[in-house]
């Protein structure tokens, strides 16, 4: 689908990107608009709140033409309004006939509650302030690695975003370290090359409270949860694997159980740089905690997480019967069939003969 964006030209043929229009809830941004390389993205870019001065309009392929006259720069404090309405401070006719446009194609800004994912280009260098404020419905964002700068704030209440996806290998430096740093919720990271994902995380949530000590108004910061621990483990940009894997048996008594079972299932099925010692400790505590683990993937409906169980040899039959029956009471019928299918492959039903229809 093609989307429309208000853009600013930079120096050395760089653009910053301010808005984006689509037809859908995902925001795919290209590496070049307006014959300029896509280098930033604005202050309150995603948010339904803007922070606009001069801009152009454009599209995927072109820039936006009225009548005769080509798009260019115009001014003002435009806002596009998600119930359709076009604001401005003056008339333009230009403004106008965009907000047209958008309205007989079905477009609308990809902001706020309308935005539920968004993909960054490689060529991105900044992310700016409140960036994605009050996109209450975004659950994941897609980006490349190397050095970024990142706002401030720019994730406030994101309230449902729990996932971001790394272009490239878990062996080089990113901005991780920065996002995670305005993240205090539980967030997922995922590395891929390709389609194929090298290297998983899971990062818990923590908060911080201060104390109030005494008569003399001191204040002491408290800090709850090891996912603060777990947010320093980087080295020179990169993310430390042995250290985070270091911090599991330290968050035993602070996290759940769903927590750590999420943790050490991602760090098996995804074994970038894992030791021998600390790979048995996870194994270990799926192992002892098995039940609860099935609960979680069942809940979550997870079916890559229940295939790694099987395959790392940790779901066995009692636990496969197990968890094949919370499927059943949940009515997942997809997981049903897909365990159905595991305990068929090589025969673990043991003595007993199940078929699909009898669930």
């Amino acid at each position: 689908m093609e989307q429309w964006y208000w853009y600013q030209s930079l120096e050395e043929g760089r653009v910053r990107v301010l808005r984006v229009f689509g037809q859908e809830s995902q925001a795919i941004l290209p590496e070049k608009i307006a014959s300029g390389m896509v280098a930033e993205i604005g202050d309150y870019c995603f948010s339904e709140k803007e922070s606009l001065g001069d801009f152009g309009i454009c599209s995927d392929g072109a820039h936006f033409q009225w009548g005769d006259d080509a798009a260019g720069i115009f001014g003002g404090q435009e806002s596009f309004q998600g119930d359709g309405k076009f604001k401005s401070q003056g008339e333009s006719l230009r403004n106008q006939a965009f907000a047209q446009m958008c309205q007989r194609e079905g477009l609308h800004p990809l902001a706020g509650k309308n935005v539920t994912g968004v993909e960054l280009p490689d060529s991105l260098a900044k992310i700016g302030n409140l960036a994605f404020y009050q996109c209450r419905e975004l659950e994941k964002i897609v980006l490349g690695m190397g050095e970024m700068e990142v706002g401030s704030d720019v994730f406030m209440n994101c309230r449902r975003l729990s996932s971001f996806y790394f272009r490239g290998s878990p062996g080089q430096g990113s901005c991780l370290k920065q996002i995670l740093a305005q993240r205090s919720g539980e967030t997922a990271v995922y590395f891929k090359e390709g389609e194929q994902v090298r290297a998983a995380l899971l990062y818990p949530e923590y908060s911080e409270h201060y104390d109030l000590i005494g008569p003399a108004h001191i204040f002491e910061l408290n800090i709850q949860g090891e996912g603060f621990r777990a947010r320093q483990c980087f080295q020179d940009g990169m993310v430390d694997f042995g250290a985070y894997d270091k911090i599991f048996s330290l968050e035993w008594g602070e996290e759940s159980v769903d927590t750590l079972c999420r943790m050490a299932s991602f760090r098996l099925q995804y074994p970038w740089n894992l030791q021998e010692r600390e790979r048995e400790l996870y194994r270990i505590y799926i192992c002892e905690n098995i039940v609860p683990a099935c609960e979680m993937m069942v809940r979550e409906r997870n079916l890559s997480g229940i295939q790694a169980l099987y395959d790392l040899g940790l779901l066995k039959s009692d636990s496969l019967k197990g968890c094949l029956e919370r499927a059943v009471s949940a009515n997942w019928t997809e997981g049903v069939r897909f365990m159905l299918s595991l305990r068929e492959e090589d025969g673990r039903g043991g003595g007993d003969e199940y078929a699909f229809e009898d669930f």
